[in-house]
Parts: structure tokens; C-alpha cells; sequence
């Protein structure tokens, strides 16, 4: 059976999508590493929603999350 990626990007963008609000390019960047097989590392100011993001794509594909937590000093 082949799976259309068109298809899996579209269920995971409307997971995503369920559980965020305003977080489209952040998304589809994800999607795309996913997508691809690649690696991302997300940076950006707290609150913006990174961990809700990863928690949400690895439940969507039944995986799990890590985090590292880094402060610069």
C-alpha cells in the first residue's frame, strides 16, 4: 500500500492545527524536517508554543518528545 505524503502532511497540519493557534510557518517548517526525514532545532523567545509544537507532531505520529533545555549566559 503507498501512502500519498500529501496525505500524511494533511492529517498532521490538522493535528497541529486542533491543538495551536498562530503558529503556521513554525508548523510547516516542522512538517517539512518531518517530511524529509531531517533534524530541527527550534529557538525562539519562551511562551511561543516549541515544546506544545513537538509534543503534538510526536503524538501525531506516535512518537515521543525530548527536550533540552539551554540558557546562555
Amino acid at each position: 500500500m503507498l501512502i500519498d505524503a500529501r496525505d500524511v502532511a494533511h492529517a498532521l497540519w490538522e493535528e497541529i492545527r486542533n491543538a495551536m493557534v498562530e503558529i503556521d510557518r513554525p508548523a510547516s517548517l516542522a512538517l517539512c524536517c518531518l517530511l524529509a526525514a531531517g533534524h530541527l532545532l527550534v529557538e525562539d523567545v519562551p511562551g511561543v508554543g516549541k515544546t506544545t509544537l513537538a509534543k503534538v507532531i510526536a503524538r501525531a505520529i506516535g512518537g515521543h518528545d525530548s527536550r533540552i533545555q539551554c540558557t546562555e549566559t
